[in-house]
């Protein structure tokens, strides 16, 4: 599976997080040296943890809840604009986050990293789920088990979605038709 999560930092209801908001979603494993400050830390575990999450979201697999406590994440690698880390959960995980002045974007995966894409969209309108969906260059519909996928040549591929405020992102796997 993939998981995709964007959070758009311009967002004026963002709420400023400090070392108390970090140790509310905060693994004893977590760990990024990349990180400046707590604010900073808590979206960039923010956005890994959920990404992780959706990735691990298998029917019949792990709780549907979100719990970020639950969600080891640790980043080893900043390389090509990109900040790696993985999750020793179970199953373990991969992905990365791309951080940017307004937004930072985390993908995870628990197959191949590098056969991930992602598309990022802004919206405009307040039914951003619809017009993220309507954006993408190829049907989404809702799975046998209510999941998003992406059909291509007739084939269902699992598809992660996420918006927030004014920006949206659509992550899979490559497709045969994609190289």
């Amino acid at each position: 599976m993939i998981g995709v999560d964007i959070v758009d930092l311009t967002d004026p209801l963002l709420k400023k997080r400090n070392s108390r908001a970090l140790g509310l979603i905060s693994h004893p494993q977590d760990s990024c040296p990349f990180a400046t400050s707590d604010e900073e830390l808590f979206w960039l575990y923010w956005t890994a943890k959920e990404a992780i999450f959706k990735a691990y979201r298998l029917p019949g697999g792990l709780p549907k809840a979100f719990s970020p406590k639950s969600i080891p994440v640790v980043y080893h690698a900043f390389e090509d604009g990109k900040m790696w880390f993985d999750s020793n959960g179970t199953p373990p995980a991969t992905g990365y986050t791309q951080p940017a002045k307004e937004q930072l974007l985390s993908v995870a995966t628990l197959g191949a990293i590098a056969s991930v894409r992602v598309s990022q969209y802004v919206l405009g309108t307040s039914d951003h789920s619809q017009e993220l969906r309507g954006k993408f260059d190829r049907p989404i519909v809702s799975g046998q088990h209510g999941l998003p996928e992406v059909v291509i040549d007739e084939a269902h591929q699992p598809v992660s979605l996420s918006h927030h405020h004014r920006l949206g992102a659509v992550a899979w796997m490559g497709l045969k038709r994609d190289a």
